[in-house]
């Protein structure tokens, strides 16, 4: 099973100081050597100002992104081609007729499929699409189906052997419907025709009904084995986290907890939160581990310095100041073996 993480653009590109990039890049090289990057690589980053990739896109992020990881012999992935939030678009694009909008994607998708062909190890094709409704999908007229399986063939019509995949919120919840409503999507675009390589299946766990913990060990089987038979495609596990504080997404009474005080899961009482994680991280990967038909595994954060405050917090290996953490020291020795 090959393990990752998912990581920053500031830190290859200039932005961040050269002290804090070194240190970042150093312990990037020396623990993993599969990535992902940030949503740097969505429509709203890169085609900000049109929709023309010869003159209107900005490639830079990607680009010296790509030009790190050949240097050191790290794959990466592309996060995401097509993120279907109503905010993961341009305000250009909500200017454009039906007809024009299936066209722009079909121009974006063919754009970033064609400039980093063989460079890239998978593609996020389309993310998070399950909680949409069918018809009229990202205003195009067309069904959420129909459109998807025409995204997987420019796809592939501009690089048949690259790989990509749909990737969706993690089923884990316990909530049976929305599982069963992910099924069924990749039931529909299997059936039409649509050549999925593989189901992304993001992992930000610790809500309810187990808030700031990751689920039991039976509730995992049967979700993911539910996924997996139903479907027959290989699972990468693409966003894995849990964090302290699920208040920023998921606002309920008692949403936040303070890591520093005592904590217990399953029977077991930890020094802290922090220590819990640690266990927990292992634990999570140990468990994927075991099923042959996950093949990947890309835990969410890299370090606390920057990383999605405003949504989950203190979701990484490594502290605001780079300092290892409880979840590194206890995960340091499964990093090693991967990156020899």
């Amino acid at each position: 099973m090959d393990t990752g993480t998912i990581i920053q653009p500031k830190y290859f590109n200039g932005v961040a100081t050269s002290k804090e990039s070194i240190e970042y890049q150093s312990n990037l090289v020396q623990y993993f050597k599969h990535v992902g990057m940030l949503a740097f690589g969505q429509m709203p980053f890169i085609a900000k100002i049109g929709p023309d990739p010869e003159k209107d896109y900005d490639w830079r992020n990607i680009d010296c992104l790509l030009d790190f990881a050949k240097k050191h012999d790290i794959r990466v992935h592309y996060n995401t081609v097509i993120n279907s939030h109503k905010n993961s678009f341009p305000d250009w694009y909500y200017e454009l007729s039906a007809e024009e909008k299936k066209k722009a994607l079909e121009r974006h998708i063919k754009a970033i499929v064609g400039r980093y062909k063989d460079r890239i190890e998978f593609y996020k094709l389309v993310n998070e699409s399950n909680p949409y409704e069918e018809e009229n999908f990202l205003g195009t007229n067309e069904t959420k189906t129909d459109l998807i399986v025409q995204m997987f063939a420019w796809a592939k019509e501009v690089h048949p052997e690259g790989e990509f995949i749909v990737n969706d919120h993690f089923p884990f919840l316990q909530q049976d419907k929305i599982r069963t409503n992910f099924i069924s999507l990749i039931k529909r675009l299997k059936e039409k025709g649509a050549q999925i390589d593989a189901i992304g299946i993001e992992g930000h766990l610790g809500y309810k009904p187990v808030p700031f913990q990751i689920p039991s060990d039976d509730d995992f089987d049967t979700t993911i084995e539910d996924v997996y038979n139903s479907t027959g495609l290989p699972i990468y596990i693409t966003e894995f986290d849990i964090s302290y504080n699920n208040a920023p997404v998921n606002p309920y009474p008692g949403s936040v907890i303070d890591p520093n005080n005592p904590f217990e899961a399953n029977g077991v009482t930890y020094a802290n939160w922090f220590d819990y994680q640690a266990y927990a991280y292992k634990h999570f990967y140990e468990l994927c581990k075991k099923k042959e038909f996950i093949k990947r595994l890309y835990f969410w954060g890299f370090t606390d310095k920057d990383w999605y405050k405003w949504e989950r917090p203190s979701v990484g290996f490594f502290d605001e100041n780079f300092k290892p953490k409880p979840v590194f020291n206890e995960m340091q020795e499964i990093l090693n073996a991967h990156t020899k």
